[in-house]
């Protein structure tokens, strides 16, 4: 199933912009390098930050990739945390409020 990602996404102390990213089933993944679904451009983003990911009831999810500065969600350092609507991921200095999934 093809699902559409809705955030907001901000560096700390700057206007949050919005993004939806198609995500064709295989999830959407976070970090600094160019090919990432989403490109966070900061030494303190690992190329391959985190993933955010449906489960096959339809729950959205976030994991951290084992990066070294660790993933939070809502203030508190994750593993995988299951995703509800406004919940702010935050990745190095980058906050992504996350807003909705939808069916693409």
């Amino acid at each position: 199933m093809a699902w559409e990602w809705q955030f907001a996404i901000g560096q700390r102390g700057e206007a949050p912009r919005a993004v939806t990213v198609h995500d064709d089933g295989a999830g959407v993944r976070v970090g600094r390098l160019i090919d990432a679904d989403i490109s966070l451009r900061a030494g303190n983003v690992a190329k391959f930050h985190c993933r955010c990911w449906v489960d096959e009831h339809g729950q959205p999810y976030v994991e951290d990739e084992n990066s070294t500065n660790g993933t939070y969600v809502n203030g508190h350092k994750i593993s995988r945390h299951a995703l509800r609507d406004d919940d702010k991921i935050y990745v190095g200095d980058f906050i992504l409020c996350f807003h909705r999934i939808v069916d693409a």
